[in-house]
């Protein structure tokens, strides 16, 4: 079977039915908007549907299609959303409920992206999945398809976007004398619906997964092009590692993807406050229908390069193996099914021995209110859930997000501490594929507290707090490897009742899951706080965490980063190669010295225990002079890197100490920001 073909009308028709879904929801919020004219409005329905009639058409006449027909119906299915559609005022006459509005324009969107949805699952991934190609063409042939996976992926968030959106900001048409002449037109400016987006969960909670998503796509893209598409820059830094394909064909390709300064903006503007009001009113439905509407036509005319380039490859493909781009589709699909895409492209961690029972929340309970924090693993909100503020740890899409994600539920569900932070629950949504974890919500993180005052007391404070949690851990037989100051959070009043608390199991292990001797990757942690002995692969346990306890006190002191002029693997380098710590500031009292030098001496076995550290710091009093305490005490700590020079090698000679431990470690081929992620 020859892949490119049976692709081509499959193209065309998740094309045409995404064009659909976009106007149907443009019609579907004027009509729940009560406004007078919408012919305009039904033309455009009108004439989407036709060209979706051509392509269903053509997409079963294309005898590759035909070869893979399943029990699901396309057409059959595309009749039934159509319905819903032509029947909005009939299920909702009075139109009096916001609340019901959005609900349908929700349900128009996710009925829509269901059928899309199952037509990239049987007749994209798994076209691609029973195709075979032979060894002469392996290369070339798998890079294209992982650009075209992706470039699907992409689009079908892009339009699931504009879809929810264009209803949104129909909605809020409400001038029932306006003349609407045509979807956007601009002698009408949208006005904002009188509920703000936090009555909008629904929709508003679906947006923010798709485009938080759209990152891990383009990051994807990025991957599997080898070409920076991420930066607004016209240079082009080609990896020769990742692809064997032609530099003019990559460069289109960065052209293509790369988001206008407008659309930048859009998505920032929704995904950091979610404010739909200042939406509404920035943006004409005709500007912003443009615009998202010819990036999508972009990605489409990629699509069918990259067919073209495929069909030159190899125009026989036979005996393909997906695994190797771990895209693997099992479809034994009914027709009533309504999973995502990436419910079948991805890991289901549900379906990993993942128990959810009582603490499973709804995603549609929670009302996202902003982003407070975004790492490789995932991205953090501030919401609202049963009235009050949490945090909602959302996981990206990837081996790192998804085994974070069951880790750090497995761990939390058991550990109940006031210096853990307090685990509420935690969602699984399939479409949009989402999965998340709902915590306590804390003011701020430790690394955002240390660049400002702090008050007296504060260092000690804080140090027990987290020593405090630390040892409930490993009473609990858990490492936690990757204490640092951004994984610890301050709840309270920082004037006056505070308390400094651990977060962020997402890499923490059991001690019988941690073998000796195992070698571990990049993401065990970060190498600025990271112990010696993981970094060199060689053995280790609890200690592991005291070491980096003590550069956390060490920061605490003096409001720097370990090892901050160096780079991350040099910071590595510097530590488990060269033996050498970070320095201390002038004044320092000696008694405390000698407790975080113990505590980050390279030998494992003598380094003092966490309930040893405990002791000491509820002693501290006892240990330390009064002027000592009124050292610590400084509001703005005690820097000591700003204050020297000419203490660190010669970058010539960080450089070969970097590629030595580089090599060392992870090989010649790795690229050297699988380090910088690691920040």
């Amino acid at each position: 079977m020859n892949a490119a073909t049976a692709l081509r009308p499959t193209l065309r028709l998740i094309h045409c039915l995404q064009r659909e879904r976009g106007a149907s929801c443009a019609l579907a919020g004027i009509q729940a908007a009560d406004c007078i004219n919408i012919s305009k409005c039904n033309e455009n329905v009108r004439l989407a549907r036709a060209a979706t009639n051509a392509a269903v058409k053509a997409f079963y006449q294309c005898d590759d299609v035909l070869h893979h027909t399943s029990s699901f119906n396309a057409a059959s299915e595309l009749f039934s959303v159509r319905e819903l559609v032509d029947g909005a005022k009939k299920e909702n006459p009075d139109n009096t409920c916001d609340e019901g509005k959005y609900e349908f324009i929700h349900r128009v969107v996710k009925d829509y992206s269901s059928l899309i949805s199952r037509v990239i699952k049987l007749y994209v991934f798994d076209i691609i999945d029973s195709s075979r190609m032979d060894n002469d063409h392996r290369i070339e042939s798998e890079s294209l398809l992982k650009l075209l996976l992706s470039f699907v992926e992409l689009k079908e968030s892009l339009g699931v976007e504009r879809a929810s959106l264009t209803g949104i900001m129909a909605l809020g048409i409400k001038n029932s004398n306006a003349n609407y002449d045509e979807v956007g037109d601009n002698s009408i400016r949208d006005q904002a619906p009188k509920s703000d987006a936090l009555s909008l969960p629904f929709i508003i909670n679906d947006v923010v997964m798709v485009v938080e998503n759209q990152h891990r796509i383009l990051s994807e893209l990025e991957q599997n092009s080898g070409v920076n598409i991420t930066e607004q820059t016209q240079d082009y830094d080609y990896d020769d590692q990742a692809v064997a394909l032609d530099p003019n064909l990559l460069r289109l390709i960065g052209d293509s993807i790369k988001l206008s300064e407008e659309m930048r903006n859009l998505q920032d503007r929704i995904r950091k406050d979610f404010d739909m009001t200042r939406f509404q009113q920035g943006m004409t439905m005709e500007a912003f229908w443009s615009d998202i509407t010819l990036y999508m036509d972009k990605l489409h005319s990629i699509e069918l390069l990259l067919l073209e380039e495929l069909d030159q490859c190899n125009d026989k493909l036979d005996d393909f193996d997906l695994l190797s781009l771990e895209k693997k589709v099992k479809c034994n699909l009914q027709p009533q099914a309504a999973d995502s895409l990436l419910d079948s492209s991805k890991s289901n961690p549900i379906s990993e021995n993942v128990d959810l029972k009582e603490w499973e929340i709804n995603l549609y309970d929670v009302e996202f209110q902003r982003r407070i924090g975004r790492g490789a693993a995932g991205t953090t909100y501030l919401a609202k859930w049963t009235g009050q503020k949490v945090a909602v740890k959302c996981a990206s899409m990837s081996e790192l997000g998804l085994d974070g994600w069951r880790t750090e539920l497995a761990s939390l569900r058991q550990l109940h501490h006031p210096n853990i932070v307090r685990f509420l629950g935690a969602i699984y949504n399939p479409s949009p594929l989402t999965y998340c974890l709902v915590l306590e919500y804390c003011e701020e993180d430790l690394s955002n507290r240390l660049t400002k005052a702090t008050p007296a007391g504060f260092i000690l404070k804080v140090a027990h707090d987290i020593a405090s949690g630390l040892f409930y851990l490993h009473q609990k037989c858990i490492i936690h490897r990757d204490i640092k100051p951004g994984n610890c959070l301050i709840q309270g009043n920082i004037n006056a009742h505070y308390t400094a608390k651990l977060t962020d199991f997402g890499l923490a292990a059991t001690i019988q899951n941690s073998t000796k001797g195992q070698e571990l990757t990049a993401e065990t942690g970060t190498y600025r706080y990271m112990s010696p002995q993981i970094i060199r692969h060689e053995p280790y346990d609890f200690s592991a965490d005291v070491y980096s306890f003590a550069l956390l006190m060490w920061e605490l002191i003096t409001r720097e980063t370990p090892f901050e002029p160096l780079g991350q693997i040099e910071a590595a380098a510097a530590s488990a190669i060269e033996h050498n710590r970070p320095p201390f500031p002038p004044g320092i009292s000696l008694a405390l010295k000698a407790v975080i030098e113990r505590c980050w001496v390279d030998r494992p076995d003598d380094r003092m225990t966490v309930p040893s550290i405990i002791e000491w710091l509820e002693n501290a009093t006892n240990h330390l002079a009064k002027e000592s305490i009124v050292w610590l005490d400084h509001p703005y700590g005690h820097a000591v890197y700003k204050t020297q020079k000419g203490v660190h090698a010669s970058a010539k000679e960080r450089r070969k100490k970097t590629t030595l431990l580089r090599n060392a470690l992870f090989g010649k081929k790795k690229r050297n920001d699988t380090f910088d992620r690691m920040g």
